[in-house]
């Protein structure tokens, strides 16, 4: 397991992309990154879909690195 730091978390809070998903937080049912829209169902899982993907992941963070991995290898 990897260590996180202080200055990565509040750096990490800062990001446009964490931002957004954490309206899904509060109530927002679903947010648009990029070509992804992101919604957060029933049982507390975040769906993660394009065109070209539909996947889940159980938390805000996983949610992030998804997007911030995927994001990075198309720009």
């Amino acid at each position: 397991m990897k260590q996180t730091d202080l200055f990565e978390f509040s750096e990490k809070r800062d990001d446009p992309i964490y931002m957004e998903l954490e309206k899904l937080m509060n109530g927002t049912p679903s947010v648009e990154i990029s070509t992804y829209i992101i919604t957060k169902n029933s049982f507390d899982l975040f769906e993660i879909e394009n065109k070209e993907v539909h996947d889940c992941v159980s938390s805000i963070d996983q949610c992030y690195q998804y997007l911030y991995t995927n994001l990075k290898q198309k720009g």
